[in-house]
């Protein structure tokens, strides 16, 4: 299996870290992983060069450079949004589009074959509905309305439950999925991203730019006719009690943990330096938190990974 794996990222001592440890993790886990192309997109750098002290972690990392000195906010997200498409292998089998706080912590089961056969898109349904400024927020009420902007339509079929709202909760959202890991074959990568571009405005002006590209997947998947798969929570884990709480099977069998939330560590401080390093294996972890200390104490051998 041919893989892409493609993150977006600052130029911060926080981020290069994140991604040098995401090339760590698929070198462990050996085979395609090993072999696999990891690019990582780094946006606003007024100077684009890899720090001194990160080029040896970044020597099987592709980088690629997002800046416009006169990008605003919208402007900033959306042009590495875009850039993760187009810098796709049109010959790979599978692409992984994730965030830098994520790490693969085992190899991916059938669900990726079963992509790959399909030609079908893969994610995690979103935590909780995102947020409109000025609106009440109803899910049902926003994708009607996002659905009249951008595909002339209301969407009105929401199969899916966000994955941590309680599991009494009624389903109220289209194919929406965190970002923070989806995958796909890149002739649907391709499909999605044309099918993005042309209405991305309309959503920026009704969410927050954070969020316009999740929801903007969505709508484009309607209305691209994209084949689509809810994936396993394992395949987008947060470290999030609820999660831990919701999912106990899947907690055992994590495939990507995405080590988001700031409860018990900052994600950006992990790797920052061997001061904070081993404070974060020394800490009392439960749930999430402990099985991604124990991948961090695997890779790492229990030893600061990266240059002081």
């Amino acid at each position: 299996m041919k893989l892409d794996y493609i993150i977006p990222a600052s130029l911060t001592d926080g981020f290069c870290a994140q991604v040098a440890f995401f090339r760590a993790s698929l070198d462990a886990l050996g085979g395609p992983y090993r072999d696999a192309r990891l690019v990582a997109v780094f946006g606003d750098p007024p100077q684009p060069e890899i720090p001194e002290r990160w080029k040896h972690s970044f020597e099987r990392v592709e980088v690629e450079w997002v800046y416009n000195e006169t990008a605003h906010e919208k402007a900033h997200y959306l042009g590495q949004h875009w850039r993760r498409y187009e810098v796709v292998r049109p010959d790979c089998d599978l692409v992984v589009l994730c965030d830098a706080d994520v790490a693969q912590i085992r190899p991916m089961d059938d669900w990726a074959g079963r992509l790959i056969a399909e030609s079908a898109l893969g994610g995690v349904i979103a935590h909780q509905h995102f947020p409109t400024p000025g609106r009440r927020g109803s899910p049902e009420e926003d994708w009607a309305e996002l659905g009249r902007r951008v595909l002339g339509a209301p969407v009105t079929d929401l199969p899916h439950r966000y994955v941590l709202t309680p599991p009494d909760t009624p389903p109220q959202s289209p194919f929406y999925v965190n970002y923070g890991v989806v995958m796909g074959p890149p002739d649907v990568m391709d499909a999605l991203y044309r099918a993005q571009k042309p209405i991305s405005d309309a959503i920026s002006d009704f969410v927050k730019p954070y969020f316009a590209p999740q929801v903007s997947l969505a709508l484009a998947c309607l209305k691209a006719g994209i084949k689509t798969h809810a994936l396993p929570m394992r395949y987008n884990y947060p470290n999030d009690h609820r999660a831990d709480a919701q999912y106990p099977a899947e907690l055992e069998a994590v495939i990507f943990l995405h080590y988001l939330r700031p409860t018990a560590f900052q994600r950006d401080q992990v790797f920052s330096n061997a001061e904070h390093f081993h404070s974060f294996l020394g800490a009392r972890l439960e749930g999430s938190d402990a099985v991604f200390r124990r991948h961090v104490e695997t890779i790492t051998g229990g030893r600061f990974p990266f240059p002081a």
